[in-house]
């Protein structure tokens, strides 16, 4: 569920790495908000700080939170989504999501094929 993976990137004092390989260890971020302590030390994060940070960091609001975002017109992307970019996780630290507005990607995102203002899709360029 994406409202998880929002929930996942608004903890900023975590880094992506961490967020990435939580996400790969434990499945999903439902299963990283839903976890214990215990668990979370178990995937093996070196940093017990960045465990207290994820286990503070769990807000019931979550869900009302992603639908306040999608109702604003605010697309959200994580990692794991076949519309976040191939060559994006390549880069020193790669962001762990990223939001865009609804007319951003309509006009702009290559993999909605929309093109631009002028009709040239991305494929097409």
């Amino acid at each position: 569920m994406p409202a998880y993976d929002y929930w996942l990137s608004s903890l900023i004092t975590v880094p992506n790495e961490v967020r990435i390989s939580l996400r790969r260890a434990l499945g999903s971020a439902k299963k990283i908000y839903e976890a214990n302590e215990k668990t979370l030390i178990n995937t093996g994060i070196p940093d017990l700080l960045q465990v207290q940070r994820i286990v503070e960091g769990k807000d019931i609001n979550i869900l009302k939170d992603y639908e306040n975002l999608e109702r604003k017109g605010i697309e959200f992307t994580c990692f794991h989504d076949k519309k976040y970019p191939p060559m994006l996780p390549d880069i020193f630290d790669p962001p762990y999501a990223y939001l865009l507005t609804h007319e951003y990607v309509s006009r702009y995102h290559p993999t909605h094929g929309k093109g631009d203002q002028k009709g040239r899709s991305a494929s097409g360029c």
